[in-house]
Formats: C-alpha cells, sequence, structure tokens
C-alpha cells in the first residue's frame, strides 16, 4: 500500500529529557561528574558522605573513584528510591562498597556523632 505515514521529530531539550526519565531527580551528566571527582581530589581509599541519592548515576561514579578501599554513604528520603539504588548497586556487583540509607538528612543530618 502507499500510506503516507508522518514523524515529528524534536529537538532533545532539557525539559523533554526530565519529564521522561523514570525518576524525577536532577540528572548530573558525565562532563560534570568528572569535574566533581577531579574537585573532590577522590582515592581509592576514601570514604565520602552523599546526601541524595537520585538516580544512582553520580553515586556510581564515585564508587568507581574510591574503590576498591574506600566506601560511599549515600542518603536518599525517598524510600523507593533508595531502595531501587541498593537494588542497582548489587546488581553492578559494587555494592560492597556503598551503604545506602533511607533517611532525611536534611531534618534529621546524617545521624553521625
Amino acid at each position: 500500500k502507499n500510506e503516507r505515514v508522518f514523524v515529528w521529530t524534536l529537538r532533545l531539550t532539557p525539559e523533554l529529557w526530565t519529564v521522561n526519565l523514570r525518576h524525577r531527580t536532577q540528572v548530573i551528566y558525565h562532563h560534570d561528574i568528572s569535574l566533581i571527582v577531579m574537585m573532590l581530589d577522590l582515592r581509592p581509599d576514601h570514604v565520602v558522605i552523599e546526601a541524595g541519592t537520585g538516580s544512582g548515576s553520580l553515586s556510581h561514579s564515585l564508587i568507581r573513584a574510591i574503590a576498591p578501599y574506600g566506601h560511599l554513604f549515600t542518603y536518599d528520603f525517598h524510600k523507593e528510591r533508595a531502595q531501587q539504588a541498593r537494588k542497582d548497586f548489587d546488581d553492578h556487583d559494587i555494592g560492597e562498597h556503598v551503604t545506602v540509607t533511607h533517611a532525611d538528612v536534611v531534618s534529621k543530618g546524617f545521624g553521625l556523632e
């Protein structure tokens, strides 16, 4: 058959990208992550505390920078997001380098003495 089909291609914008993300968290891209890791001068024996696990994108890069001897403590106030991050870290064989905690660190702090 000779049917006409129309396809509209939209230029990807930050707004379109954000509304299509599974979790609506702030996305940090790799060029920014690289700068963060460099400015923190992370090494394989460092301990890092992260507030806001989100999608786990930054967490993965932090773990790669501090493994095999370092450890990441990451906190997220959203219970399901924290549970999904724990599963992702375990599925990606980096779970031993990270402790995921469901907590609101803004109002209650990190629970460290």
